[in-house]
């Protein structure tokens, strides 16, 4: 079946979650910018399963994870608007919008859930430096799967349900 273009104006959701992403990403890098001057020449670069700093690196290695959140983000919001390119199960003409919207929701989902991981990442690594907190927390790893992982499946059986 030839998959046509629709043009389906963005839920509220979708408007909600981006403005959310967009705020808590630049509310973090410019807080990483404030305390630029302040950070020792080398920083946690990386953190263990444990969720503690196992290896430490140049403090100009912050901004990678701002830059990785840029092209992200602006990777994702074009793949937002092409729905119709994306894999489907069980796709008819009369569930194609509403499937068109949901992968959107998903993409959607998974952009700003990487927004909020980066820019956490960040927060923390800064509050290892200050000496606030040790690391990421044991918990991190799995959460951050679980709600990867989690995200990806639900809208899956989501949409094996409504057909």
């Amino acid at each position: 079946m030839e998959r046509p273009k629709l043009k389906i104006p963005k839920t509220k959701f979708e408007i909600l979650f981006d403005l959310l992403g967009l705020i808590v990403f630049i509310v973090t890098t410019i807080f990483v910018a404030q305390h630029w001057v302040d950070l020792p020449d080398s920083i946690p670069t990386h953190f263990g399963a444990d969720g503690k700093p196992d290896d430490w690196g140049s403090k100009h290695t912050i901004w990678f994870l701002t830059a990785i959140g840029i092209l992200t983000w602006i990777g994702m919001s074009v793949l937002e608007r092409y729905p119709h390119i994306y894999n489907y199960m069980n796709l008819t003409p009369e569930n194609i919008e509403k499937q068109y919207k949901m992968g959107r929701i998903l993409v959607n989902s998974l952009k700003n859930g990487m927004i909020f991981l980066f820019s956490y990442i960040q927060w923390i690594v800064i509050q290892v430096i200050e000496g606030s907190t040790v690391g990421l927390g044991s918990w991190f790893v799995p959460s951050t799967l679980l709600i990867t992982f989690g995200t990806v499946f639900g809208f899956i059986l989501y949409s094996l349900k409504k057909k």
